[in-house]
């Protein structure tokens, strides 16, 4: 047991179907630095390639670039958000502020109010008078519908 102890400890072997070749640590780090030698050899070893120079022909350069992709895009962008928004306002409409009746028909979501109020008759005895309203929901909420009315597009 005692020589079992003091032989250093030996990697695991793989598995049968896996081939591996077992390296010491000394060597690994010799293949180590060997790669990173070739990996700065090729990098230094490469010619540097000058930029080309910006052309003075103006005329071909703003016709080679494409102002449909330029310009369409942000403006459909622009025409999409519009879209989702008048759509989410309609989604909201329709689910909050109307409900379907058995026979299928939509029916606005009404709010009852009942006020009691004092008058006062005309020979000056007081009256009270019971006040029923009945409101749409839909006419108590605030709609933020927010929209680009006109775009705004800058350069960067």
């Amino acid at each position: 047991m005692a020589e079992e102890e003091s032989k250093p400890n030996k990697p695991k072997p793989a598995k049968e179907d896996t081939p591996s070749v077992q390296l010491s640590e000394e060597e690994t780090l010799q293949k180590g630095l060997e790669l990173a030698n070739q990996t700065l050899d090729s990098i230094t070893a490469r010619e540097e390639v000058p930029l080309a120079a910006p052309s003075t022909n103006l005329t071909s350069e703003l016709n080679n670039i494409d102002f449909r992709k330029m310009i369409g895009g942000p403006l459909q962008a622009v025409v999409d958000a519009q879209v989702a928004s008048a759509l989410a306002t309609v989604n909201f409409i329709n689910s909050v502020g109307f409900t379907e009746t058995d026979q299928g028909k939509k029916e606005l979501v009404m709010v009852d109010f009942t006020h009691t109020r004092k008058d006062v008759n005309s020979d000056g005895t007081p009256n009270d008078k019971e006040i029923h309203l009945k409101v749409p929901l839909l006419a108590m909420l605030l709609f933020r519908v927010y929209g680009l009315s006109t775009p705004l597009l800058t350069s960067m």
